[in-house]
């Protein structure tokens, strides 16, 4: 059965990718995600690079960083606690499909 990840990286953190968001077990029918609602049902959200459970929003310490969101069609299941790491090094045999999309947010210092 094929299942769905959706990791979100800022690509331009200074030391190295910080992954702000990472989703694994989402249903391969799944076609969007609704703001602020809950996710399909097991589906499965990891830590982020802060060591916590969920989101984190775009917060660079400083100019513009690209924000890269991506998509993985999986031929495995992930386990409920995984970082991006061990994430990457799991799928690289096992991608059916991928897609992404980047958006930029720049911090403006006062």
């Amino acid at each position: 059965m094929a299942t769905m990840a959706r990791p979100l990286d800022d690509r331009d953190a200074p030391k190295g990718p910080f992954t702000d968001w990472l989703v694994t077990g989402l249903p391969p029918t799944t076609t969007s995600l609704d703001k602020g609602g809950a996710l399909p049902q097991g589906a499965i959200v990891a830590n982020n690079s802060n060591g916590t459970t969920g989101y984190t929003g775009p917060c660079p310490p400083s100019g513009r960083h690209h924000y890269q969101f991506r998509v993985y069609a999986l031929d495995i299941t992930m386990p409920a606690s995984i970082t991006r790491a061990e994430f990457l090094a799991a799928v690289t045999d096992h991608i059916l499909a991928t897609g992404q999309v980047v958006g930029t947010y720049e911090r403006k210092l006062h």
